[in-house]
């Protein structure tokens, strides 16, 4: 893999940290709404993601999380890498990632107003596809995954397995489109452990596997300070040292100019 492709993969990675850091889904539902689970939404895959929320803080606190400002580091071992990472997202869809590495600068990856778009030095800024634009936004919106009946029609409970040296419970979920993802809960702790799934990119689909750990109770929730990502042979670890829900200067999420004229020049092309 070029050592340009692994930075846009690693972008694509620690954007999954929205989901990672609150919930990969759902609010908890009661007893009365399981018995009326569709024949697609097994009763124990269902009843393994509310008790993943409750061990994360319970769907009343999670949901209050409108918010979300991170930063860490981030390292690609096998590219001798290691460098700096901030993320900024607010619900329904405003997001912005900064992220800079010795040797490739600052490259940055944002939503604001619906444009989704990216830029860095090598190769400047760039309007983001449909399928990316989709991907981000979910991301963007910090509780959209507290609506996780609505978005997969398929939940299923695969089994028990091991995972990243954990028992874990396996849950496959597909979503309206027909993309599929695997996601897997302790057995123990009840916490989310880790994902499977196809992530889009400007090289095309990547799969991406996601381990999250060293979870840390911050305004009531529980949230990863350590996420590894491995996409193929590559691996990329980021390492959390600050999360914070407070709300915070959204002028960060403003269009750089550069991206406003590419705006503006593709609607003339419209």
């Amino acid at each position: 893999m070029k050592r340009k492709n692994t930075l846009n993969a690693g972008v694509v990675a620690f954007s999954l940290l929205t989901i990672a850091g609150i919930a990969p889904m759902a609010s908890a539902i009661s007893q009365a709404d399981a018995v009326s689970i569709d024949d697609t939404q097994d009763a124990k895959a269902v009843e393994i993601i509310e008790a993943s929320i409750e061990a994360l803080g319970g769907s009343e606190v999670l949901a209050e999380a409108k918010h979300m400002k991170q930063t860490g580091t981030i390292t690609i071992p096998s590219a001798g890498l290691s460098g700096t990472l901030e993320s900024y997202a607010k619900s329904p869809d405003s997001f912005l990632l900064v992220m800079t590495l010795p040797g490739f600068g600052e490259q940055r990856t944002g939503m604001n107003d619906g444009v989704a778009w990216s830029s860095d030095v090598m190769s400047g800024p760039r309007l983001l596809s449909d399928e990316e634009t989709e991907s981000l936004k979910d991301e963007a919106d910090v509780t959209s995954q507290l609506q996780y009946r609505d978005q997969y029609p398929t939940i299923e409970f695969v089994g028990e397995v091991d995972f990243d040296g954990s028992k874990a419970s396996k849950i496959k979920l597909i979503d309206d489109d027909g993309n599929e993802s695997i996601k897997y809960y302790s057995v123990e702790t009840k916490l989310p452990l880790g994902v499977e799934q196809t992530a889009p990119s400007q090289m095309g689909p990547i799969k991406t596997v996601t381990i999250m750990r060293d979870y840390k109770e911050i305004g009531g929730m529980k949230v990863p300070f350590t996420i590894v990502q491995k996409l193929g042979p590559q691996e990329v670890k980021m390492e959390i040292k600050e999360t914070s829900f407070e709300k915070f200067d959204e002028s960060v999420f403003e269009l750089p100019a550069a991206v406003k004229a590419l705006v503006e020049a593709q609607k003339k092309d419209d």
